[in-house]
This record gives C-alpha cells, sequence and structure tokens, in this order.
C-alpha cells in the first residue's frame, strides 16, 4: 500500500510537468547593414549597361556621330570623333570597310582587322584617334599621309579579297606580307613587278612564299594571278 505523501509527490510532478512549455525554436535575426560614414546604409548595387555598339557608316548616317578620316600611313586610317557628346555609344569598323581618297593621289585602303571605339560624353575623342589596321587597295598609288582626307568608300569587294580579309589567320602574318597578298589579287602583278613595289622595298622570295601559302590557307588559289604562274 502506497504511503500518501508519495502518492501526492508523484502527482505533483505529474501536474509540473504537464504545465511545463515545450522549448520554441528561436531564429537568429539577419544582420544589419553596415552604416557608411553619414549613418546610413550603403545604396544597393546596380548592374552596368554595356553601351550600344553601332557600325561607323551607320552611326554617319544617323548622325549619332561625326567622324573625320585621314590617312595614317601605309598600315592604317585614323578616325577621330567629334568630342561633344550626350550619350554613351561604340564605334566599331568591321574588316572589309572601303576608305576611298578625297584627293587624286593616295590609294584607296580597305580594313584589314576590325577596331572599335568607345566614346563618353565629356571626353574628348578628337585627341584619341580610333586607328585601323589597313592595306592598300592599289599598288601603284601613293601611301596616304596624315594631310590626306578620306571618306568611307562603296561597292563590293571580289570575292577573293573578301575570302583574304576574313580569314582569321591574317593578323597573324607580317605587315608586308598582308599587303602584298591583298596587291597580288587587286593589281595582279607579275613577279618581276613585285621587285618594285613598297613598303619597305622589294618582295622577297621568302615574302612571296609566305604570300602564296596566306592565300592558300585564305581559300584563294595562288595559280589563278600572274605572281604564281
Amino acid at each position: 500500500m502506497m504511503v500518501p505523501w508519495r502518492k501526492f509527490f508523484l502527482l505533483g510532478l505529474l501536474l509540473l510537468a504537464a504545465c511545463t512549455p515545450a522549448a520554441v525554436e528561436t531564429q537568429t535575426p539577419a544582420p544589419l547593414p553596415t552604416p557608411t560614414d553619414d549613418g546610413y546604409p550603403p545604396p544597393a548595387k546596380t548592374a552596368t549597361l554595356a553601351p550600344p555598339r553601332v557600325e561607323l557608316s551607320q552611326a554617319i548616317s544617323r548622325r549619332q556621330v561625326q567622324a573625320s578620316i585621314i590617312g595614317g600611313g601605309s598600315e592604317a586610317i585614323l578616325i577621330t570623333f567629334e568630342p561633344d557628346r550626350a550619350d554613351t555609344i561604340t564605334v566599331y569598323v568591321e574588316a572589309g570597310t572601303i576608305f576611298q581618297p578625297q584627293n587624286e593621289g593616295p590609294a584607296p585602303m580597305v580594313a584589314r582587322q576590325a577596331a572599335e571605339m568607345t566614346l563618353r560624353p565629356g571626353e574628348d575623342n578628337a585627341t584619341n584617334a580610333l586607328a585601323v589596321p589597313a592595306v592598300s587597295l592599289d599598288m601603284k598609288k601613293a601611301v596616304p599621309a596624315p594631310t590626306d582626307p578620306y571618306e568611307l568608300g562603296s561597292g563590293t569587294l571580289e570575292i577573293d579579297l573578301r575570302r583574304l580579309l576574313s580569314y582569321s589567320g591574317l593578323s597573324q602574318q607580317p605587315f608586308r606580307v598582308q599587303q602584298f597578298a591583298a596587291w597580288v589579287i587587286t593589281n595582279n602583278p607579275r613577279q618581276r613587278d613585285m621587285q618594285e613595289i613598297s613598303p619597305g622595298g622589294a618582295a622577297t622570295p621568302e615574302e612571296l612564299d609566305q604570300v602564296r601559302s596566306l592565300l592558300r590557307s585564305a581559300g584563294v588559289s595562288p595559280t589563278k594571278y600572274r605572281a604564281f604562274q
């Protein structure tokens, strides 16, 4: 027989257990933003959008830019832009773009590589010319000088020249090899004519071998042209 005080003791324990609240899971609050020196939280970061890219002829026709084009020697055409701008824009030139001289004497030129320049408000873009790598289209014409004004040309390049200019390995060749390859297509000279052309003097036998290899790699048959017949 259970002693009465033990009975009350057990009953009390049961009542205490029933009345004790269950443990509640708590969550750690997220840390507050670190305040800046002025006591306010730092501003949220926003994604930076790339400026629009516009091809040079389109940018000029749409009056998005005003450009001055001049000769840059045997290897390039130089383009400067008016400094006043209200927005940021990236102007690009595609390989194969033709540049026509405004005066008699200098050679017409064609871009041998793509080039681009980002124009921003407040920057003096006139002091930062875009140098477009180029080759001459006529071996009988003079090397362009900075005093020679140019403009965008029109017309369609012949297919072999387009193949050469679109070949990804063209830029890896020395400039003289690139120029001789272009002249082989545009002027179709004989080998003895190649001994009299510039830049830098006559084409060497080694350079002619490089030209032949370059044309083949670009999908152009060298034997179509008198220099390799």
